[in-house]
């Protein structure tokens, strides 16, 4: 992550502050840290719909989502990031545990946001957790239409690793 820590700074410098889950979930009672997930599902919901999907797949329910990413026990709060402007999330990037690897679930960056190197700050920071953390690697998986996460991973050095093909027939 070093050669891109001047992007970090940039975004830092913009005023957005970039906090851990960890950080964000700290000292909070169960009820707010309820009210956390609940904002954390909702900035999503927007970035979700926004990404250029191979087949489209609509935003899953609270429930799912909660389940995957604060029962299941993978979210590794020291590694995944937020964005915040004053109180609202302006982007993050969540990061869960498989086996000594990391694995990115997704990032993404509120309309009004993008454009200003957020995505590239949240993962550049997060590899520099992961690292910290002592995982060995970051998986991830991009959509072949996603070109702009395309390309901010091919930025960070994520090679391609043999392809996986899932084949769809609608009925």
């Amino acid at each position: 992550p070093t050669p891109f820590a001047s992007g970090v700074d940039r975004v830092t410098d913009s005023g957005l502050r970039l906090r851990t889950f960890a950080q964000a979930l700290g000292g909070r009672d169960e009820a707010s840290r309820e009210r956390f997930w609940q904002e954390l599902y909702e900035a999503e919901g927007p970035m979700w719909d926004d990404i250029p999907w191979a087949s489209p797949l609509p935003h899953w329910p609270y429930e799912r989502f909660h389940r995957l990413a604060v029962e299941s026990g993978k979210l590794i709060p020291e590694v995944s990031l937020l964005a915040y402007d004053g109180t609202t999330i302006a982007g993050f990037t969540t990061t869960g545990r498989q086996q000594d690897r990391g694995y990115t679930w997704m990032t993404g960056v509120g309309r009004a946001y993008r454009g200003r190197g957020i995505a590239l700050a949240l993962k550049v920071e997060m590899l520099k957790r992961a690292k910290t953390a002592g995982l060995e690697a970051m998986l991830t998986t991009n959509d072949e239409p996603n070109k702009a996460m395309r390309g901010i991973n091919a930025k960070l050095g994520y090679v391609m690793l043999p392809a996986h093909i899932e084949l769809e027939k609608k009925l």
